[in-house]
């Protein structure tokens, strides 16, 4: 199992950091926790968080390898914890899952809801230029 998580800016209330997210884990068969891709993708789907929508699902191509993509939104509760504004915070993710070989890949992008599409086109950069070696 490895994941880099890169971080990106605040949003404007200083509540939800940006982010940038590539997991890779093993299939069962070397350890890992899920079957395949859609078993990991059906995990993810059919478990969400209370309130979560799906605004969009489609099969991209990453690194050579058909994906399963979806977007969803959800609202983070007010936290009423100390150092946290007790604020809403509306979040969107959009998350990509895919297999190759013997592992599985989930790369998520999350923001602010109402700054999402401010920081989008980094999340497609890394779609369109992930590589195997």
């Amino acid at each position: 199992y490895r994941q880099v998580v890169m971080e990106g800016p605040r949003n404007q209330e200083d509540t939800y950091t940006a982010l940038l997210s590539v997991l890779a884990a093993p299939l069962t068969p070397e350890g890992g926790k899920y079957q395949s891709a859609a078993s990991l993708f059906w995990h993810y789907t059919n478990h969400p968080l209370p309130g979560t929508s799906i605004l969009d699902q489609s099969n991209p191509t990453v690194g050579g390898v058909m994906a399963m993509d979806v977007t969803i939104t959800y609202v983070i509760p007010p936290l009423h914890t100390h150092g946290l504004k007790p604020i809403e915070i509306p979040v969107k993710t959009r998350t990509v899952i895919f297999q190759r070989e013997a592992y599985v890949y989930q790369l998520t992008f999350s923001a602010d809801a109402r700054e999402y599409d401010q920081h989008a086109q980094a999340f497609e950069r890394l779609l369109q230029s992930f590589r195997f070696q």
